[in-house]
């Protein structure tokens, strides 16, 4: 069975300011273990962990609204993507 993910629309982080743990898009089906990647940087300050897909740290820098794709992939080289 193929990932399916639930993507959360959009999410607001000020600069300075520690973000909660974040999950923007959620993985679910799959083989076995699902990891998670982003197509492009977060700003500064900013991590990304790939086992949980959950975005945590405080953003240093200012960053205009950006769409990101999540690409979910589980131990079978099945993929699904999301965006927030």
């Amino acid at each position: 069975e193929t990932p399916h993910f639930f993507s959360n629309a959009s999410i607001i982080l000020n600069q300075n300011q520690q973000a909660s743990s974040v999950i923007p898009v959620t993985g679910s089906g799959g083989y076995r273990t699902l990891t998670y990647a982003l197509d492009k940087a977060l700003p500064s300050g900013l991590n990304y962990d790939t086992t949980s897909g959950t975005i945590t740290g405080t953003p240093s820098a200012y960053s205009a609204s950006t769409s990101y794709t999540v690409t979910i992939t589980d131990q079978a080289n099945q993929t699904a993507t999301g965006s927030f």
